[in-house]
């Protein structure tokens, strides 16, 4: 598991495969999915344009 990250934070991009003994990689699409999520979840009305 990533020193860099909580490991539920870490888990919260992975999915469940965070608790694997080896972990798992974190893909792009993973970043991209938690990314647009946690702005879900704060209700922005600021979104990336295609391409930012």
């Amino acid at each position: 598991i990533s020193e860099c990250l909580q490991t539920q934070i870490y888990a919260n991009i992975v999915s469940s495969c965070a608790w694997d003994p080896n972990g798992c990689l974190i893909t792009e699409q993973n970043y991209i999915d938690f990314y647009y999520a946690a702005l879900t979840a704060i209700s922005t009305s600021s979104w990336p344009r295609y391409g930012d």
